[in-house]
């Protein structure tokens, strides 16, 4: 009913074992799914050398970008996407995302 794939993320390189099933068999979601958001983020000020490095840390999609790009995107006014988590994912970020001076919107891409 399915196979496991290996799946590895072409930004961080990380790898995670999943379950792919066939369509025709349509398996049952699990109950307890929490939504999935698309975090974006754009710069209140004018950040750091720092807050770049931060922010590259934090999110692994952010590594490519050169310091210099993110400067421009920051006078720019321009928004980040910074990828796609549910609320757990982003509870132990909290703290660190604030710090950094950005405005985070939370836009909902999917619901169990």
């Amino acid at each position: 009913m399915g196979t496991l794939e290996t799946w590895r993320c072409g930004s961080c390189g990380h790898e995670a074992t999943v379950h792919v099933y066939a369509p025709q068999f349509d398996p049952a979601l699990p109950k307890n799914l929490e939504p999935v958001f698309k975090l974006v983020a754009s710069w209140i000020g004018k950040p750091t050398a720092r807050d770049i490095a931060a922010l590259q840390s934090l999110f692994p999609r952010m590594r490519p970008m050169s310091a210099v790009e993110l400067m421009r995107k920051a006078r720019d006014h321009e928004k980040l996407e910074l990828g796609r988590f549910t609320e757990s994912e982003l509870e132990p970020l909290a703290s660190q995302l604030e710090s950094l001076d950005i405005e985070l919107e939370r836009i909902l891409v999917g619901m169990p």
